[in-house]
C-alpha cells in the first residue's frame, strides 16, 4: 500500500485513485505519466521508485530532495525517515555519475566512508585522499570540491610525510602526500606499495607521463599506457624514448589514429634517428601497411631507406606500396570508365599498362597518382533553363563547395521542388561516392524531419538529384542572431532528434551533424538534411583508418579518434554542441588552429553553459553536459531518449495552460 508523504491534505478516496492511475501508467511503460501522477498526490516515494526502475537516477535524487524541502548541504539537520530519504538521494547520485555531489551529501549526513568509496569508484582519488586524511585526523571533513589552504591549523608537513614513508607506513604516507599535493611522491609510493591504478593516476596528474605509462604496463593495460605516453609534450627530454615506446605499444595493439600520427610529428620529421628509432620508424610503416595507411607507410619506410640503405627489406615494401598505388588507380579508372559508358557519355583515356612505378628516391616521399582527369563540357543554367528537359529553374536557393541548389518546377508533375547540381563531381570519384551515398541512404527514409529526395539525373554531363522543396532558413542562420529562448531551442532539437532517430533505426549515422544541415520551414518544422558522409552501422567500414571527416566543431572524440567507428552515440554528441548553441550562442570549444580544436573536444572539459547563459535551466544544463561526455557509454543511448528528456524539461518550462513546444 503507497503511503502518502506527510502535510498533503488530500482525502484517502482521491489519493488512492491517484495511485492506482499511476501503477496503470507505470505497468503501460509510461514512466514521465506515473512519475506526475504519484507526485501529484505527495507519493514521492511511488515516484522515486519509478525513476530508479527507469534508472533516471538524478531525477530520482531531485524528486526527493524536493520533497524534503532542504538543500544539499542542510541535510545533516534531517533525522529519521528523512534522513534515509536523503542517504537515498545521495546513493542515487552516485549511480547517475554525479560523484562530487553524492560524496557532498554522504559528507553532510557524516558518511564520510561512503564519499570516500563513491571518489575511488568515480577515479577521483585525490579527494578521495584528502577525506580520508582529515578523517584520519580528526578534522573537519572537507567537501569533496574544497581543498585546505596552504599553512592552515594541523595541516601535514612534508617532513611529516617522509616520516611516515621511512617508518614503513606508506598507506598513510600516499595520504600525506596527496594532501600536500606532492602527487609524484604519492605515485613513488602507490607503485611501491604495487597499487599500480593509484600510482599510475598520481603520476599522470603530476605530468610524469612516462612513469605513468609505465605503471600501466605494469599493470598489463597497454592501452592506457599508450594513452599516457601520448601527453608527453613534444619539448620534453624523454619525448624521443617516449616516441618509441608508443609505436611499440600501438604496433603490440595494432591500433592507429588521429592521436599517435599528431603525438609522432615531430619525431617522424626529425633527421638522424639512432638505431633505435630506425627500427621504431619500421615497425611504424608495417603498423601504416597493416591498416591500409599508405602514404603514411611510404613516408616511414623512405625515412628508413634514406637513413639506413636496405635496411631489412624496406626497400621491397618501398616497391610493394609504389604498385599498389598504381593498382588502385587503375582501378578507379576502370570504375569511371564503366560510369560515363553507363551514361553513353563516352570513355575516358585510359591509364597506360605500361606506365612504371618506381620507388622514390631515398628518403623522398613519393607522390601521388597523377591521373588526369578528362576534359567535360561545362554546365550553366539560368532562370528559366530547362534541366533534363523536365525541370525548368526558378532560381537559385543557394552555392556550396561542391553543388549549387535551384528552386525549380517539375512539367511532368506540375509540382515546386529543389534541384541540387553537382559541379565536377565525376572528376572526383570520392565526391560522386558520397553522391550516390546520399542518395542511397536518403531514400530509404520517409519522416517528416527529414529532407525528402526524389531522383537522380545528368545535365551537361553533371550529376543531379531533385529534393523537396523548403521554405524557410537553416538552424544556423537563426542562431547567427543570438540564442534562441528555451522552448523554442527546446521544440527543434526534439524535431532533430525526431529525424536523426528515424535514421539510426535503419542503422544509418549522420556523422556531420551541425545547426546548417538542419532546416526549418515556415510551419516551424526543422527537417535533417545531407547525408553526404553518413554510414550504414552494421555495413563493411569502407573508411581508412585516421581519416576524419565532418565539422570540426561539431565532432565526438570517437569521430576524431576513429571515423569509420562511430555509432548513433556520436551523432548524440554533435547534437549536444547543436544545443549547446542554440542556449548559449556559441558552440564549447574554438581554436584557430584544427589540430588543437580537435583536441579540445578529445581531451578539454566542456564549459557549463551556465557560464555563458546563466538564465539556462539546471536539468537543462545537465543534460547538454550528458550529451557532451567524452566517453559514448556516459551520454544518452538514444535519440529516443534523449527526446524524451527535452519533452520533460519542455513541459515543464511550458506556461502553465498552455501546450508545452
Amino acid at each position: 500500500m503507497a503511503e502518502r508523504d506527510p502535510g498533503q491534505p488530500l482525502d484517502e478516496a482521491a489519493f488512492a485513485e491517484a495511485v492506482e492511475l499511476g501503477r496503470g501508467l507505470e505497468k503501460r511503460g509510461d514512466v514521465d505519466g506515473a512519475v506526475r501522477a504519484f507526485a501529484r498526490v505527495g507519493a514521492v516515494s511511488e515516484a522515486v521508485r519509478v525513476l530508479v526502475g527507469a534508472r533516471r537516477f538524478a531525477e530520482a535524487a531531485d524528486l526527493t530532495l524536493r520533497s524534503l524541502g532542504v538543500r544539499e548541504a542542510e541535510v545533516g539537520g534531517l533525522q529519521g525517515d528523512r534522513r534515509k530519504l536523503a542517504l537515498r538521494a545521495a546513493i542515487c547520485l552516485s549511480h547517475a555519475g554525479q560523484a562530487r555531489r553524492s560524496a557532498d551529501m554522504f559528507l553532510a549526513l557524516g558518511e564520510a566512508p561512503r564519499a570516500i568509496e563513491v571518489l575511488q569508484k568515480a577515479g577521483d582519488h585525490v579527494g578521495a585522499a584528502r577525506i580520508q586524511a582529515s578523517a584520519q585526523k580528526g578534522r573537519p571533513v572537507p567537501a569533496s570540491g574544497d581543498a585546505p589552504p596552504p599553512g592552515s591549523p594541523g595541516s601535514m608537513s612534508l617532513d611529516w610525510a617522509r616520516r611516515l614513508e621511512e617508518s614503513g607506513k606508506l598507506d598513510q604516507a600516499v595520504t600525506a602526500y596527496v594532501e600536500l599535493k606532492r602527487l609524484g611522491d604519492a605515485g613513488r609510493v602507490a607503485r611501491k606499495l604495487g597499487h599500480l591504478g593509484d600510482a599510475a593516476h598520481f603520476f599522470g596528474e603530476a605530468g610524469l607521463y612516462l612513469e605513468a605509462a609505465e605503471c600501466h604496463r605494469e599493470a598489463g593495460v597497454p592501452e592506457a599506457a599508450l594513452e599516457a605516453l601520448m601527453r608527453t609534450p613534444r619539448e620534453h627530454p624523454a619525448y624521443r624514448g617516449a616516441c618509441v615506446e608508443a609505436i611499440r605499444l600501438a604496433s603490440q595493439l595494432d591500433v592507429v589514429g588521429f592521436e599517435l600520427e599528431h603525438f609522432l610529428g615531430r619525431f617522424s620529421d626529425s633527421e638522424a634517428p639512432t638505431d633505435g628509432e630506425v627500427e621504431a620508424l619500421y615497425e611504424l610503416g608495417r603498423l601504416y601497411e597493416r591498416n591500409d595507411l599508405v602514404d603514411g607507410a611510404q613516408e616511414a619506410f623512405a625515412r628508413v631507406s634514406a637513413t639506413r640503405p636496405s635496411y631489412r627489406d624496406v626497400d621491397e615494401r618501398l616497391q610493394a606500396l609504389a604498385s599498389d598505388s598504381r593498382a588502385a588507380r587503375l582501378v578507379s579508372e576502370k570504375i569511371r570508365r564503366e560510369d560515363l559508358a553507363f551514361r553513353g557519355a563516352g570513355a575516358p583515356k585510359p591509364a597506360r599498362e605500361d606506365d612504371t612505378i618506381r620507388a622514390p628516391p631515398r628518403g623522398k616521399t613519393p607522390p601521388p597518382a597523377d591521373a588526369t582527369p578528362p576534359e567535360r563540357p561545362a554546365w550553366h543554367v539560368s532562370t528559366g533553363s530547362l534541366v533534363a528537359g523536365r525541370y525548368r529553374i526558378e532560381g537559385m536557393i543557394g552555392r556550396g563547395g561542391m553543388a549549387s541548389v535551384y528552386r525549380a518546377s517539375d512539367l511532368e508533375l506540375g509540382e515546386q521542388i529543389a534541384i541540387k547540381l553537382f559541379s565536377q563531381l565525376d572528376d572526383d570519384p570520392s565526391m560522386l561516392s558520397r553522391f550516390k551515398q546520399e542518395l542511397l541512404l536518403s531514400r530509404q527514409l520517409q519522416h517528416l524531419n527529414l529532407v525528402r529526395l526524389y531522383d537522380i539525373g545528368t545535365h551537361q554531363g553533371s550529376r543531379f538529384i531533385t529534393m523537396e522543396l523548403l521554405i524557410g532558413q537553416t538552424l544556423g542562420k537563426l542562431l547567427a542572431r543570438g540564442p534562441l529562448d528555451p522552448g523554442r531551442g527546446i521544440k527543434y532539437l526534439i524535431h532533430a532528434c525526431a529525424g536523426l532517430h528515424a535514421a539510426h533505426t535503419k542503422e544509418i549515422v549522420h556523422r556531420d551533424v551541425k545547426p546548417e544541415n538542419f532546416f526549418v520551414t515556415s510551419e516551424d518544422v526543422l527537417k535533417v538534411m545531407d547525408f553526404g558522409i553518413a554510414k550504414r552501422q552494421m555495413a563493411p567500414a569502407f573508411t581508412v583508418t585516421g581519416f576524419v571527416a565532418g565539422t570540426p566543431a561539431y565532432m565526438s572524440p570517437e569521430q576524431i579518434s576513429d571515423f569509420a567507428e562511430v555509432s548513433p552515440l556520436s551523432d548524440i554528441y554533435s547534437l549536444g554542441i547543436v544545443a549547446y548553441q542554440v542556449f548559449t550562442g556559441s558552440v564549447p570549444f574554438t581554436h584557430r588552429e584544427l589540430l588543437k580544436l580537435l583536441m579540445m573536444h578529445l581531451r578539454d572539459p566542456v564549459p557549463p553553459p551556465r557560464q555563458r547563459n546563466p538564465a539556462i535551466p539546471e536539468d537543462l544544463e545537465a543534460l547538454i553536459l550528458k550529451t557532451l561526455e567524452k566517453e559514448p557509454r556516459l551520454r544518452f543511448q538514444s535519440c529516443a531518449e534523449l527526446a524524451l528528456e527535452l519533452e520533460r524539461i519542455g513541459k515543464r518550462l511550458a506556461p502553465e495552460g498552455a501546450e508545452p513546444a
